[in-house]
């Protein structure tokens, strides 16, 4: 009859093969374990500002920053999109300490991805989304409202453009988004009233079925964009005639109360 024995009872070749299976347990359960944890992968840094353009954007001279840009990418598209975008996203750190060069660098980025539109639309795109930004910034809405219209007609424009909108729905997308933003605000509206055509060209940018699929969600965030702008109109204009009927009660209240007055029964004699 047999029994269980210890390791050193069994032959040499079992007891040997139990510890390779043992390891191999220990590598399979260690391997798992380190797939299931979130894998994480270190950022590259964002490529420095070249010394002659930072120069530029800190002047805040929009001619002076699209010939820097013109002349490093050196007839490159993807470099020169590659710099709009990064001037741009330089810009929006300086829209609260110097709102008005945040604004021209904006329009200097949004006038060099015009021209990048049909050789790179992606690129063209992607730095008219960071010019955008800059834009619904409220302090360069307060500061420079027409420039920021500005801007924001130069993008949506960009955005609407068949070539960006095969190439680069998602970015489209987000453009109109931002733009509809600027275009309803009361603020800019007033300082520049073409703005206002801005709303027509994100609403058809959205319901476009290519945006669609890329940002199902774009159309709803322009509509709710729009139709709250609609109500507040509607509130205000609501507010400013009952203001006006409340001083017109109040003329005839004083007129009907004054003494003298030839309207009032009162003072009329025989």
């Amino acid at each position: 009859m047999l029994t269980g024995g210890s390791d050193t009872d069994r032959p040499p070749i079992l007891t040997m093969n139990r510890n390779l299976t043992s390891r191999i347990v220990a590598v399979l359960a260690a391997l798992v374990l380190s797939l299931s944890s979130p894998l994480v992968f270190a950022q590259p840094a964002p490529a420095p500002i070249p010394p002659v353009l930072q120069a530029a954007l800190n002047s805040g001279n929009a001619a002076q920053i699209q010939q820097v840009i013109t002349t490093l990418s050196q007839g490159n598209p993807q470099r020169a999109a590659a710099l709009a975008a990064q001037a741009a996203v330089y810009a929006q750190g300086m829209v609260n300490t110097n709102p008005q060069a945040a604004v021209n660098i904006a329009s200097a980025v949004t006038n060099i991805a015009a021209g990048l539109v049909a050789s790179d639309p992606v690129g063209a795109a992607n730095a008219a989304v960071e010019a955008a930004k800059v834009a619904i910034a409220p302090s360069v809405i307060q500061s420079s409202p027409t420039a920021a219209g500005t801007v924001a007609i130069a993008a949506a424009n960009i955005a609407s453009s068949g070539t960006v909108i095969n190439n680069a729905p998602a970015a489209a997308a987000q453009i109109a988004v931002l733009v509809v933003q600027v275009a309803t605000n009361q603020t800019v509206v007033s300082a520049l009233p073409g703005v206002s055509s801005v709303v027509q060209t994100a609403t058809t940018i959205v319901n476009n079925p290519t945006v669609t699929s890329a940002a199902p969600q774009a159309a709803q965030l322009v509509q709710q964009q729009t139709q709250g702008t609609s109500q507040n109109n509607q509130g205000q204009s609501s507010s400013n005639n009952n203001q006006q009927n409340n001083q017109n009660n109040n003329q005839n209240n004083n007129q009907n109360n004054n003494p003298g007055n030839p309207l009032n029964p009162a003072d009329r004699s025989g």
